[in-house]
C-alpha cells in the first residue's frame, strides 16, 4: 500500500511535465495552478524528495510525513439474487498524509483532490 501511494504521488506530478509538453503551456503556470491544490504540491514534495533525496531550501515543502495505521474491514459482496454476504474481518493498512497547515488526510481523499485538481485544470485550459 505505502509503494502504490509512492508511485501515485510520482505519477501525479509527473503529468505537470506532459501537461507542459503537449500543450505547450507554460512551464511556471502549469506548476502555479497545480501548486494551489495543497494535495498536488504534497505529491510534488514525496517526488521530488524521492528523487533529489530533499528540497530545495527557498521552497517550503507542505508534505510533513505520512501516518501509517492498521483497520480491521469485513468485505460486502451482492450474489446475482441480490444477497449480501460479508467476509471474515482482516486487517489493512491505512495511510494519512500528512501536510502543512491541514488536519491528516486519507490518501483515498488525496488521490480524489488530486484527480479534481488535473481534471479543473484541464477544463479551465
Amino acid at each position: 500500500m505505502c509503494d502504490h501511494f509512492f508511485n501515485f504521488c510520482i505519477t501525479a506530478h509527473s503529468l505537470r511535465d506532459w501537461i507542459i509538453n503537449l500543450q505547450m503551456v507554460e512551464r511556471q503556470s502549469v506548476h502555479d495552478r497545480c501548486n494551489q491544490v495543497s494535495e498536488l504540491a504534497a505529491c510534488r514534495d514525496i517526488a521530488n524528495a524521492s528523487k533529489h533525496f530533499d528540497l530545495k531550501v527557498d521552497r517550503k515543502p507542505i508534505a510533513k510525513g505520512a501516518v501509517v495505521s492498521q483497520s480491521s474491514v469485513v468485505d460486502v459482496f451482492q450474489d446475482s439474487s441480490g444477497n449480501y454476504r460479508m467476509s471474515e474481518p482482516r486487517e489493512t493498512i491505512d495511510i494519512s498524509l500528512v501536510m502543512e497547515g491541514h488536519t491528516p488526510s486519507r490518501i483515498t481523499s488525496v488521490h480524489k483532490r488530486c484527480h479534481r485538481g488535473l481534471e479543473d485544470y484541464f477544463r479551465g485550459v
